[in-house]
C-alpha cells in the first residue's frame, strides 16, 4: 500500500485508509506504538489498548458495550450524522 508522508504542523504523518483503520478496529484518536527498522525499511505500528482512567469516572463495561454498540452499527451511525440537523 502506497501512503504520503504529509506535513502536519512541526511533524510529518502517513494517513491509514479507513478500511485498513476498519480492519484493525481503530478509530481516530486511538494510540499506536510505532518502531521503525532501515534495514528492511519497514515500519510497524501496533494498536495499544484503549486505557481507561478511573478517575473519568466512565464505568469499563459500559465503555466496552458502547465500543461494540459502535463497532457494530457504525454505517447507520455516520448515515444519520450526516441527516442530522446539528451537524
Amino acid at each position: 500500500m502506497l501512503q504520503k508522508v504529509i506535513q502536519v504542523g512541526n511533524s510529518s504523518a502517513v494517513t491509514i485508509p479507513k478500511e485498513l483503520l476498519e480492519k484493525l478496529g481503530l478509530m481516530v484518536g486511538d494510540r499506536i506504538e510505532m518502531t521503525a527498522t532501515l534495514k528492511d525499511l519497514k515500519i510497524k505500528a501496533v494498536p495499544r489498548k484503549k486505557i481507561l482512567r478511573k478517575s473519568s469516572g466512565i464505568n469499563i463495561s459500559f465503555a466496552r458495550s458502547v465500543d461494540e454498540f459502535i463497532k457494530k452499527y457504525r454505517p447507520a451511525l455516520e448515515e444519520l450524522a450526516k441527516r442530522s440537523s446539528f451537524s
